[in-house]
């Protein structure tokens, strides 16, 4: 299908691209702060974990920053930024609060009985260095040229869960059955979409495909699902006699069913004339109220409830053995989410035995949202308590060049 027009066919695209960047960074793992095995039996222990992690391939905290929370983003800002991008770039947000309560007063022989809540908030993205270049720079460059973001695409959803499962007394391993709520969910993906311009600027030429799903209503209850947690402890034989931990483990694995959601699809390829960049954001007031635009962009709408699949975390690796008389314990591992834009994330770390229940670790990683990052935490593990503070990105810590943040807290009570 192909239509003649005038104004502007970015307008729609540009918003949601925009909006959904400042949603990730706006939002400020469990690696900076390991797992360990402890093999003594207490009566209660309530584990309670926070952790905000942003991390960007291409995307500085400089740029990020004044995006947010206003400054001027200059041209030399723009541009080294620009040239930091690769052809396909990666960015994303884990925001993860949870409690897990555990009762070994239970009268299931070998189990004990395990609580759970938590709340998650996680957005990914993918996109194409054009995509940004367009946003930021403009089609100047691309005068004469292909603009190609196919393949851009972008997802969040914000839920919360409250499960109840069990815990072998021995192992420590564990499976829990939980309750889900989402309260957002975004969606978008484009796998055909490219913007041809001509050499003296008279028109160009915009072949565009893709779909955008978002919930509308302000209800905090937009959908409910299930979902599974387990972990699997291994014990090991390991150097000197002593003994290893390693353990898999998997986190809402699940689906829910959103309901109101409001469906957008677009499949069309559109001449436009006498037209430039800078016209994206004086659109005729009449387009935008009364959605005339969507008539001319060919833009299908409509109103769905569909079942959508939870971003489920799987990790393996060696964990800390909390019982270990070591000064020094290695762990490392794999840590993945297959339904986001996440490479898998391999890290590993050194933890040391400073003085009695203080514990220093640093860790390294590469993969996730983003590229190589150095970690470093401060660890106060004593019988009947342990708190920990840690980030996963020193560097971002007080970098304006850095790609991301990471911030992660852990305090955990056994009666």
């Amino acid at each position: 299908m192909k239509k003649h027009c005038t104004f502007s066919i970015l307008h729609f695209q540009f918003l949601t691209i925009v909006s959904i960047i400042v949603l990730s960074f706006n939002s400020n793992a469990q690696i900076s702060l390991p797992n360990s095995f402890d093999s003594i039996q207490y009566k209660f222990t309530f584990n309670l974990k926070a952790s905000h992690d942003f991390q960007s391939s291409a995307i500085s905290n400089e740029f990020s920053s004044k995006l947010i929370k206003g400054g001027f983003i200059d041209e030399n800002l723009i541009n080294s930024t620009f040239d930091k991008h690769k052809k396909i770039n990666r960015l994303g947000r884990e925001f993860t609060n949870e409690l897990k309560i555990t009762n070994s007063c239970s009268k299931i022989k070998k189990w004990d009985i395990l609580y759970e809540a938590g709340y998650f908030s996680i957005f990914s993205a993918n996109y194409s260095k054009d995509l940004f270049g367009l946003i930021f720079k403009g089609n100047q460059d691309y005068i004469g040229d292909t603009a190609d973001f196919s393949g851009s695409s972008f997802q969040y959803v914000g839920f919360q869960t409250l499960g109840f499962g069990l815990s072998h007394k021995k192992s420590k391993s564990s499976f829990s059955l939980n309750l889900v709520n989402v309260d957002n969910y975004f969606s978008s993906f484009y796998p055909k979409a490219s913007i041809i311009f001509a050499a003296d600027s008279s028109q160009m030429d915009v072949d565009l495909k893709g779909n955008l799903d978002r919930t509308y209503t302000k209800k905090f209850d937009k959908g409910f699902g299930l979902a599974l947690n387990f972990n699997v402890n291994i014990e090991v034989p390991w150097k000197d006699d002593s003994k290893a931990f390693f353990q898999f483990q998997v986190q809402n694995l699940g689906f829910a069913k959103v309901d109101q959601i409001i469906e957008n699809k677009i499949d069309t390829n559109i001449v436009y004339s006498g037209f430039n960049f800078d016209n994206l954001m004086s659109l005729n007031t009449n387009y935008l109220e009364n959605n005339l635009w969507q008539d001319t962009l060919n833009i299908s709408q409509d109103t769905i409830s569909k079942f959508v699949m939870l971003p489920t975390m799987i990790q393996f690796g060696k964990v800390l053995n909390a019982n270990s008389s070591s000064k020094i314990q290695s762990f490392f591992g794999v840590k993945m989410y297959p339904t986001l834009r996440y490479v898998p994330k391999i890290y590993f770390g050194i933890d040391y035995l400073i003085a009695k229940s203080i514990h220093l670790g640093l860790t390294s990683a590469y993969g996730g949202f983003g590229n190589f990052r150095v970690g470093f935490y401060a660890n106060y593990a004593a019988s009947k308590f342990d708190f920990g503070l840690g980030t996963e990105d020193v560097y971002g810590c007080f970098s304006k060049q850095a790609m991301g943040q990471m911030f992660n807290v852990r305090m955990k009570f056994n009666f």
